[in-house]
């Protein structure tokens, strides 16, 4: 079995002084004694955002299967249209390169949603950091197109199915009254819908039963692990 590998950190944001202490305020003096009461530092006009923190126990496990959420920043709704394509572009082009093999992903207008396979040529934050930067760069305003720092990830262990998780894929949009369940939403890609066996129920424009909505809700999902 290959080594789990740890995602690299970076340096801490916050570094100690190697200036000495300043001299005890005027109020700390009395009767012409400095008093022995500790001065507090003071309060950065913002406070340090340590996200390496994060990171801290984030393994990485070759040929493992991640469900991932990227989310964009301040859940901005700027991934459709042409931003979307793009988006499920870059995950292709990887996939044909063996950098990852995906099972299923689709894009929501502020979020995506991707089930993978690790290669061992890349650990999870080198896959969705390349992900990030590629779309928003694609994007038609990468400037203002942003994600957020961070991103929620599960990794299922290798007795876990991938049907669920690649079914809440799918429906994601449909549950989210973005689109009739007449119509194929065009930002899902499955390389091998042939690998889930609710496919067989689909319907021949490869759409969902309206029934479904109610069938499977929340409490259906309960089982897995996944964030919008």
């Amino acid at each position: 079995m290959t080594p789990a590998k740890p995602e690299p950190v970076g340096a801490s944001l916050a570094t100690p002084s190697d200036k000495p202490p300043p001299p005890a305020p005027a109020h700390h003096i009395q009767s012409g004694v400095a008093s022995d009461a500790p001065t507090c530092p003071a309060r950065p006009a913002h406070p340090i955002r340590k996200t390496t923190n994060l990171h801290h126990g984030r393994i990485t496990f070759p040929h493992a299967r991640y469900f991932v959420t990227l989310v964009t920043h301040n859940r901005a709704r700027w991934l459709v249209d042409d931003n979307a394509r793009h988006a499920l572009d870059i995950l292709r082009a990887g996939h044909d390169a063996r950098e990852w093999h995906i099972i299923a992903a689709t894009c929501m207008p502020d979020h995506m949603h991707v089930l993978f396979r690790l290669s061992e040529k890349h650990t999870v934050g080198q896959c969705v950091g390349r992900w990030k930067f590629q779309s928003r760069h694609a994007s038609e305003d990468a400037a203002a197109n942003q994600w957020q720092r961070d991103f929620w990830e599960h990794r299922l262990r290798p007795e876990d199915e991938s049907e669920k998780y690649g079914f809440y894929i799918f429906l994601n949009p449909y549950r989210a009254r973005l689109i009739d369940c007449e119509k194929p939403w065009l930002w899902t890609w499955f390389p091998n819908y042939d690998h889930f066996a609710f496919s067989e129920h689909l319907e021949a424009n490869r759409t969902p039963s309206p029934e479904w909505l109610q069938k499977y809700d929340d409490t259906y999902f309960e089982s897995i692990h996944v964030r919008e």
